[in-house]
């Protein structure tokens, strides 16, 4: 019953705004009052989501979906309350927002380890799509790969994964090698490049876990023998002459 009335408070409120909005833009005293009722709207929508995600671990999935829709608010109305000609930051909003999401999702429950890689992958996404607004577009490969090694490398320290915990690394060492190629220009890129790789296997061997020879199986356990002992020697009858 209580939250059939705060859902019906939420909206109502949600609807007088929206109205009020779409008046404004009528007369002229907001521009894009519809697009910021829409954002309204899709913020109210993830509301709804998140209410039920944070009230209980079980609800680990309405993360998704409400940071979804709570992207969806700010990408709205960050393109109806921003003048046009300033820095475009929506797309970065909408899919920082996506990403956000999925940390969530691990934040609430470490054992869905497997959250953080879409998380890290959107996260990334967000950020080569804001270097264009501080003219550092030259740098989205750089920034995509180190991003994603990045992600890889965190699987191996936070808790949640299972007991391998090296895997990950492989990955991230390729992508930070990737990230170092595309951001050091070609004729400089072996005099960093070795240092480097010497570093890197230079770690390797110092953090790398010995391999132990499998124990030899002990030997089964005979019980001791004992030496038999002689039966008794039979008792000779008496003889006659023993009588008489």
């Amino acid at each position: 019953m209580l939250r059939r009335i705060q859902s019906r408070v939420l909206w109502g409120i949600l609807l007088i705004g929206g109205g009020i909005l779409i008046l404004l833009q009528n007369v002229g005293v907001v521009p894009k009052g519809l697009e910021l009722f829409w954002a309204l709207v899709f913020a109210a929508a993830a509301v709804l989501f998140l209410i039920p995600f944070v009230a209980a671990a079980a609800n680990w999935w309405a993360a998704i979906p409400g940071f979804a829709l709570m992207g969806l608010a700010a990408l709205l109305g960050y393109g109806s309350l921003v003048p046009a000609g300033r820095s475009d930051w929506s797309g970065s909003l909408f899919m920082g927002m996506l990403g956000l999401g999925f940390v969530a999702v691990y934040l609430r429950q470490a054992h869905h380890w497997w959250a953080l890689i879409p998380g890290g992958v959107l996260v990334t996404l967000a950020a080569v799509a804001g270097l264009d607004n501080v003219a550092l577009a030259h740098l989205g490969g750089t920034v995509f790969f180190f991003g994603l090694g990045m992600t890889f490398a965190l699987l191996a320290v936070v808790p949640g994964p299972a007991a391998n915990r090296r895997w990950p690394l492989y990955p991230a060492l390729a992508l930070f090698l990737l990230a170092l190629i595309t951001w050091v220009p070609g004729e400089r890129f072996a005099l960093i490049a070795g240092p480097v790789l010497l570093i890197g296997f230079g770690l390797y061997l110092l953090f790398r876990r010995p391999r132990h020879a499998p124990p030899v199986p002990a030997a089964p356990h005979e019980p001791e023998s004992r030496p038999e002992e002689a039966p008794p020697a039979p008792e000779t009858p008496p003889s006659v002459e023993d009588e008489s």
